[in-house]
């Protein structure tokens, strides 16, 4: 009997290379609930460092998703061992939605190649 492959859903690493937002979710690995504020003193108190201002937002009930500035930056968060000390999970998620809407009276048939350059 085999086993169904497991899907990745994070990264745990950047490459020098990559470019783009560097998004971490974190989350407790027990089912308690993560405050912003909280997760925020546990960031100063480890000297984290090159985290975009006001990038920490609550998503859920017990993740918060934080942006750092460049890929060295995620590589060191990822390296401090204050996360499995506090209980805390980090991943970088794989996709990334930063606004989802609903595009409402745009003509079925018409300027659609404009639409798909513009994306």
């Amino acid at each position: 009997m085999t086993t169904a492959p497991i899907k990745r859903i994070g990264y745990l690493e950047h490459n020098n290379n990559d470019i783009g937002l560097f998004v971490v979710e974190v989350s407790l690995s027990t089912g308690r609930v993560l405050h912003p504020v909280s997760f925020g003193k546990i960031l100063h108190s480890a000297n984290v460092k090159d985290i975009v201002n006001g990038s920490m937002k609550k998503i859920g009930r017990n993740c918060v998703v934080l942006s750092f500035q460049d890929s060295v930056a995620v590589n060191t968060f990822f390296c401090n061992c204050l996360l499995a000390f506090k209980g805390l999970r980090a991943f970088m998620p794989s996709f990334n939605v930063t606004r989802l809407g609903l595009i409402r009276g745009a003509p079925l048939i018409g300027p659609h190649k404009r639409f798909l350059v513009a994306l």
